[in-house]
């Protein structure tokens, strides 16, 4: 890359932030546009630089993955005022008709079970609070003393406002865990720093977790809990529309992935169908 490009690259970084992007997002976005840059470099010359571009992603990443990068790239040739159309268009790929790499109610379970009779009492919440809430896991430190009274949060996600209900039983574990770790005010779930928890360290946990009660590790994720929640909602009430809502999703499509069923839940179903 030219000496320009990484100041260009520079301001394109702080311009992300100033639009509240994530720090995971921000990252993605410019290494991807860092991507675009190695890759154009040398080809100046031809007719059109960046058409073998797709085809060079895609020979090292998966679509969806691909998919991103060129969404990243083209947000900076807007930022550049270059013509966007010198990139390829998107992948496209297939919906799934299923979704693997899910936690079961059983598991689930099982792995609360294991906090409960260990004493783990933060671990517990922490995967009480994801599964009864549907939130993601980078808004568990919206949830303070404070809101417990209010019986639910607002909080900041996707450039977008939206309210997260906590129910009565949850409210009901949550203060008297604050009771007995005298917490007064500010986050419930805190890390080693005595600041909010960080996801990374929710994801060892539930790793950690899982592995003690023989569960796939590909399983143990903190989103896992977002997809339980959803398939639960959805078999008790069968509203799609109101379950996009309290997910935060802009898409019903998004949601009704979140629904899918597992292939070998599936083949479960078939078993058992009387023919």
């Amino acid at each position: 890359m030219k000496n320009s490009d990484e100041g260009r690259i520079k301001e394109f970084e702080e311009w992300l932030c100033d639009l509240h992007m994530s720090k995971n997002t921000v990252n993605v976005y410019v290494r991807a546009v860092r991507y675009m840059l190695e890759y154009v470099d040398g080809r100046e010359q031809e007719k059109n630089g960046l058409t073998g571009f797709r085809e060079y992603l895609t020979g090292k990443y998966k679509p969806g993955s691909v998919n991103l990068y060129l969404i990243a790239c083209r947000k900076y040739l807007t930022y550049c005022g270059c013509d966007r159309g010198k990139l390829p268009k998107p992948v496209r790929i297939q919906p799934g008709q299923s979704v693997e790499n899910i936690l079961s109610l059983d598991e689930y379970e099982k792995m609360l079970d294991y906090a409960r009779k260990n004493h783990k009492w933060k671990d517990y919440l922490i995967m009480r609070t994801l599964a009864c809430t549907g939130m993601r896991v980078s808004e568990l430190s919206y949830i303070t003393v404070e809101v417990l009274s209010a019986g639910k949060v607002q909080v900041y996600n996707k450039n977008k406002y939206r309210e997260i209900y906590l129910p009565d039983k949850l409210i009901a574990d949550l203060r008297d865990y604050c009771r007995s770790n005298k917490l007064t005010e500010g986050p419930i779930f805190l890390g080693s720093l005595g600041t909010g928890i960080d996801r990374r360290s929710v994801w060892e946990m539930i790793q950690r977790t899982a592995q003690h009660c023989g569960i796939e590790k590909s399983k143990a994720h903190p989103h896992s809990f977002r997809h339980l929640f959803a398939k639960i909602f959805m078999g008790q009430y069968a509203n799609l529309a109101e379950l996009a809502d309290i997910l935060g999703h802009s898409s019903i499509e998004t949601t009704r992935r979140y629904t899918m069923s597992s292939m070998e839940e599936k083949r479960e179903k078939i078993d058992r169908l009387p023919l």
